[in-house]
């Protein structure tokens, strides 16, 4: 029987590069299957009448947004689409433009800096998440279960009915070389991963606390949430909690995208339709805990074609 050693902190940070090399493969697929020229979606909220998505887009159109992300300790460069009138539109019907715009955030959020400037160029003001990004250099093998995340947020007026929403965007960081990497094997006993359930309940209890002053009612808070690996299972976990809850915000109203998604719970709620996990065939960290172990994601599992034909047109889609 092989010898198993533990992870060095060297160790560690060549197992996120593949890991982030993996998920960039996968994005770039998202991107083809999805489609460059936007797609026409008829679902929207129920209020809003016959209003579609081209009468919100008249009002606010889509707009081109350079963002910036780290790949391998080097800054890349790219762009993506966005309007508002995205989170109008019911979270329950898929959205091309919102899985990239959600793998453009699920990115970003890697780095403090980059993802408060793609929310920014968004629309949306951050809340203060200096903190949650800098604890990841204190964690410890006895304090490790949790994540950073940014809160941010912005008011919209539908350009139908007139009524003001205030929409929520929540990415959340993946796993980096850090003490995370014990978190995430922290499965422990309950139905819950342990280490993500901890680390999800930091972001949803921030999230009632800033309901609790916004204002606003359920059926006028609109919530996004995205991120990959570690970050996606806290965004599924979080964007099921509130789903099923429906205290804060209706389930039409909460859109869900996560990418290499792992387990997250032996009662996970695969029924809910306004969550899309994204996952790439072959990926270790989204085969883990293990579905024989009763593990899996709540709501829909998409997964991704890499097929030598489909892989070869990415390349030449997106070749330099």
């Amino acid at each position: 029987m092989a010898e198993v050693g533990i992870l060095t902190a060297s160790d560690m940070k060549k197992e996120l590069i593949i890991l982030f090399k993996r998920v960039l493969t996968a994005c770039l697929v998202v991107f083809l299957m999805v489609g460059a020229i936007f797609v026409v979606l008829p679902g929207t909220k129920a209020a809003e009448g016959d209003a579609d998505i081209r009468t919100l887009l008249d009002t606010l159109p889509m707009k081109g947004i350079s963002y910036r992300y780290a790949d391998n300790n080097t800054n890349r460069n790219s762009h993506v689409w966005f309007s508002p009138a995205l989170l109008l539109q019911d979270s329950r019907v898929f959205s091309g433009e919102m899985a990239k715009a959600s793998v453009a955030l699920a990115m970003a959020a890697y780095t403090e800096t980059d993802v408060d400037s793609l929310l920014a160029n968004m629309g949306f003001t951050a809340y203060e998440n200096n903190a949650v990004y800098s604890r990841g250099n204190d964690l410890t093998l006895a304090d490790n279960d949790h994540v950073a995340y940014t809160i941010a947020y912005q008011d919209v007026t539908h350009p139908v009915t007139g009524e003001v929403y205030r929409l929520y965007a929540v990415p959340v960081k993946g796993t980096t070389a850090n003490a995370e990497w014990f978190s995430d094997m922290n499965i422990g006993t309950s139905a819950e991963h342990e280490g993500f359930q901890k680390a999800s309940t930091e972001i949803y209890n921030a999230l009632k606390d800033t309901f609790a002053a916004d204002g606003m009612d359920a059926d006028h808070r609109i919530l996004w949430l995205t991120g990959h690996s570690r970050g996606a299972a806290c965004a599924n976990l979080v964007a099921g909690w509130l789903t099923k809850d429906s205290t804060y915000a209706k389930a039409e109203n909460i859109f869900g995208y996560t990418y290499a998604c792992p387990g997250v719970s032996t009662n996970a709620d695969t029924a809910l339709k306004n969550i899309y996990n994204f996952v790439n065939p072959g990926d270790l960290i989204a085969m883990l805990p293990m579905a024989e172990w009763g593990f899996d994601r709540n709501g829909q599992t998409i997964i991704l074609d890499i097929s030598d034909d489909q892989m070869g047109n990415v390349r030449l889609q997106f070749k330099n």
